[in-house]
């Protein structure tokens, strides 16, 4: 079993977590967390381990301008926070692995 299959759920699981979780915690913790790093109109916002994305459409309700893009290696975690915004770029990848390089203050993805 690879590693990314490892961490796979089934469709149900990520809904749940979407539906009780979220609400409940993870977005308590995604506010607390926004309010204290204040993300700068324009700065990048990578959400590593994002799940549904919490902390990413969170910062684009707050009418973040600056690129947000959400990191994980569950896909079906991505296909809830997909439905949830378009607007956010999704990436399937490990936060141990980052397909990402740093280029003059900006992220790019590597692959």
């Amino acid at each position: 079993m690879s590693a990314h299959e490892h961490w796979q759920m089934d469709a149900s699981a990520p809904e749940l977590y979407e539906r009780y979780l979220v609400p409940a915690i993870t977005s308590i913790w995604a506010n607390e967390l926004l309010d204290r790093v204040g993300p700068r109109r324009g700065e990048s916002i990578l959400d590593i381990a994002c799940g549904t994305g919490v902390v990413a459409r969170l910062a684009e309700q707050r009418g973040h301008a600056g690129r947000l893009v959400g990191i994980d290696v569950n896909t079906a975690m991505l296909a809830v926070a997909r439905v949830k915004s378009a607007t956010v770029e999704w990436v399937e990848g490990s936060a141990l692995d980052l397909p990402f390089k740093s280029y003059a203050g900006n992220w790019v993805m590597t692959e």
